[in-house]
């Protein structure tokens, strides 16, 4: 539940932001914005699903802590999921637009202070604007000044306030601000500055176990965007959130590559949990990784090198990109054949790919150990 709920609400603050991490320039500060965002939101979601099964595991009980009837429980039960996604979600799907707009904003905000120093607390302005609103409307303060740290949209479930930068204007002085007695204690902050989408001190959060956050946060692993699919791309590329920013572009330009010969690419999340570079691609449900030629050594020890070093990485496929100018079938096969022709050396090479300027060659292990060069071009 806590995954389909992320996912629910990431849709929700992309849709508020505008564009995914796919369409950004990556480590900027939108890129690290939304990053922030998305992890806020499994976050909320885990522990909105311990909240969830605590409620209903207390439900099993009557007040005089007696087993109920099934009837009962499954009534309680009902209620309870409604509660939970029904009614709140849809409220914290719409406060996810509004929480991800506002961030967006925000990015924008902090890199044009210099020339725009000005906010402006803007209301929608019509019959729905609820009366606390009302009073910050058309305040006039400073980008750094502590009014945005505390009433910076939203101000609220469902909120629809808003702020215009000004490069021009007189602020309002600080004793004719108004501010509101009834703005909800949790949104008494800068969501946006904080890089949250929901409060961090919403309900959903007390007494939930660390634990159940670290865990929600692990399934942010599982979360790919589809990149956008060129004419000459034969199949999809999709990036997962937590992909190695380091390596992203290149990746991202050799998959549209490998994706031109008609190959699904997914890049992978980054991790450390081997405490080495882990392999960055999974091809055909098998793990791959690119090996990028240095052009330091000779060819023959290059790809020797690219199939030792996958094998460490407990990688599958090495898809080992070489320039044509460097191309030479005797070298590479001899480095092929070397490395793999004995099934006790590299164990965890099962193929290699080839990926020449227009071309992908495609090696099983077992068309290896049977010496078949002439495969080569």
């Amino acid at each position: 539940m806590t995954k389909l709920v992320a996912e629910e609400l990431r849709k929700a603050v992309i849709k508020g932001f505008g564009t995914d991490l796919m369409n950004m320039d990556y480590d900027t500060p939108d890129y690290n914005m939304l990053t922030q965002l998305e992890k806020n939101v499994f976050h909320f979601s885990g522990a909105k699903n311990y909240q969830q099964l605590k409620s209903m595991s207390l439900a099993l009980k009557d007040k005089n802590g007696l087993v109920r009837t099934f009837s009962d429980f499954k009534m309680d039960a009902l209620s309870i999921n409604q509660e939970y996604n029904g009614r709140n979600l849809a409220t914290e799907f719409e406060t996810a637009i509004g929480s991800g707009q506002m961030a967006g904003k925000w990015v924008d905000i902090e890199a044009n202070k210099g020339a725009a120093p000005l906010l402006r607390y803007d209301t929608v302005g019509d019959s729905r604007v609820r009366p606390s609103h009302k009073i910050l409307d058309g305040i006039i303060r400073p980008v750094d000044d502590s009014f945005w740290n505390t009433y910076y949209p939203p101000n609220g479930w469902n909120c629809r306030c808003d702020v215009t930068q000004l490069l021009h204007g007189t602020p309002t002085r600080a004793d004719q601000v108004q501010t509101p007695d009834d703005v909800p204690a949790i949104f008494q902050t800068n969501l946006a500055k904080d890089g949250l989408v929901f409060p961090a001190n919403h309900p959903y959060y007390i007494d939930c176990p660390a634990a159940i956050l670290k865990q929600a946060e692990t399934l942010i692993n599982n979360v790919y965007s589809k990149i956008t699919r060129t004419k000459s791309m034969n199949a999809d590329v999709y990036v997962a959130s937590l992909a190695d920013k380091n390596d992203l572009a290149q990746n991202i330009q050799l998959s549209r590559q490998l994706a031109e010969f008609g190959e699904e690419v997914y890049i992978r999340p980054h991790t450390n949990e081997t405490h080495a570079k882990n392999p960055e691609l999974k091809i055909g449900g098998t793990i791959g990784d690119f090996k990028v030629d240095p052009k330091l050594t000779t060819i023959e020890k290059f790809v020797r090198n690219s199939i030792d070093g996958a094998n460490k990485q407990a990688c599958n496929i090495p898809v080992i990109v070489i320039d044509a100018k460097r191309y030479n079938k005797e070298e590479i096969w001899q480095a092929l054949y070397g490395e793999l022709k004995s099934p006790t050396r590299k164990k965890n090479i099962s193929h290699v790919w080839l990926m020449l300027d227009k071309q992908l060659i495609k090696f099983s292990r077992a068309q290896i150990m049977k010496n078949l060069k002439d495969l080569l071009p």
